[in-house]
């Protein structure tokens, strides 16, 4: 069903299967060219965690995270100071104030090597190293207001890289 008004390029669908749930569906264009796809659901901590088992099954590796609006580079973390750097990172932000948007930014790892990942010292760099077609999936999990109700759990699909290329093409075209 095509979209109207703001949504005019947005294709939507319902009850679309993936990861073993049920999902509403958002397909984004630019330029006339399918650019990403986003799944809409109730989130659920458990559903979450399912998710999360399935992208590692899946290969996907997560290496970046947003709570709020602060972002997280996880491989850079790491690098310089060891899981318990980033834990304790995250632990400053969930305790400052209780996020109202938290986005896990995971990333296909058929080109995530370790000489990739050890030669990356953050994300960026990594983008740097592999296909341009590479996948990231980010999950989201959002809810509104204080006592953040109507939580609900998002996944968007799309190529970083494709995305910045095409970005650049269009920045760079004669007007």
């Amino acid at each position: 069903m095509p979209g109207e008004a703001a949504f005019k390029d947005e294709v939507f669908f319902k009850q679309v299967p993936w990861a073993g749930f049920t999902w509403s569906a958002q397909c984004h264009f630019a330029n006339d060219l399918l650019e990403g796809l986003t799944l809409y659901g109730p989130y659920d901590a458990q559903k979450l965690k399912r998710i999360s088992a399935w992208l590692k099954e899946q290969k996907f590796q997560l290496l970046g995270m947003v709570v709020d609006k602060t972002a997280i580079d996880i491989l850079s973390l790491v690098k310089l100071g060891g899981q318990e750097a980033f834990q304790k990172r995250f632990r400053e932000l969930v305790a400052a104030k209780t996020p109202s948007q938290i986005r896990y930014e995971w990333f296909e790892g058929k080109d995530l090597t370790p000489d990739n990942l050890a030669n990356a010292a953050n994300v960026s760099q990594l983008l740097t190293l592999v296909d341009m077609n590479t996948v990231q999936i980010e999950v989201a999990q959002e809810a509104v207001g204080e006592n953040l109700t109507h939580a609900i759990l998002s996944i968007h699909f799309f190529c970083p890289i494709l995305r910045i290329v095409s970005e650049e093409q269009t920045s760079t075209k004669p007007k």
